[in-house]
């Protein structure tokens, strides 16, 4: 009579962790399905590209946000050979911002150059110049005041720098330096207001559904069970 006892507690609690585990499954897999369906919404809805104008006006609108932590500048970096063929030219060329000027010196870069880097059409850190260059820069703010090209010689190479433009720390960062800030802002602000409406939707076709009152009761079911 104790070994058939025993065996119905055991079956009793063996259903009842089946029960349990069942349900912790079903459970899982409804969070499952509710967190591949949100990631897709999120693909569709939050992670668009913004409109121009939109980011322009963000911009306008908030233009103290985008103040320059560090200096950044646009120009042209060239790192050659001393011993380079017609430094005499290249150094010429190098301070020339017209078409024909930025051709030869594309050209004779492929061929000689150990380091090219154009950017007269965007905006970089200053930082990144100043890490390629063996020179005691200084304070950035003094060398770009006073510097708008730099021809350098050590350790067999000539390091030649032109500056067409600048911004100092402190100052309003230009629309295309921001630009990429911009679009995260937007999208985060997407994210967050999708997150708040899509919990507000679940929760009102749940409450709606009577899911809500389903789910408590079953998992205070599920408790009461478990102590028994």
């Amino acid at each position: 009579a104790r070994l058939v006892s025993r065996c119905s507690f055991f079956n009793r609690i063996s259903e009842k962790i089946r029960m349990i585990s069942m349900t912790l499954v079903e459970k899982y897999r409804r969070d499952l399905v509710i967190f591949e369906y949100r990631k897709r919404l999120v693909n569709e809805r939050v992670t668009k590209s913004f409109d121009e104008q939109e980011m322009l006006d963000y911009y306008e609108r908030n233009s103290e946000m985008f103040r320059l932590h560090e200096a950044i500048l646009k120009g042209l970096f060239l790192k050659v050979p001393e011993n380079t063929p017609n430094l005499g030219q290249l150094k010429k060329w190098y301070c020339s911002t017209n078409p024909d000027g930025v051709e030869k010196i594309e050209k004779y870069a492929l061929k000689n150059a150990v380091i090219y880097d154009y950017f007269y059409d965007k905006w970089i850190l200053f930082e990144e110049i100043v890490n390629n260059i063996p020179y005691e820069f200084g304070d950035a703010e003094s060398f770009l005041k006073t510097h708008h090209k730099l021809e350098f010689n050590k350790n067999g190479y000539w390091y030649l720098l032109n500056i067409t433009e600048y911004r100092l720390p402190g100052e309003e960062m230009p629309y295309d330096f921001a630009r990429a800030q911009i679009q995260e802002i937007l999208t985060n602000s997407n994210r967050l207001n999708f997150d708040r409406e899509l919990e507000e939707n679940l929760y009102r076709d749940a409450e709606k559904s009577g899911d809500i009152k389903w789910l408590y009761k079953g998992e205070k079911s599920i408790e009461k069970e478990s102590i028994k």
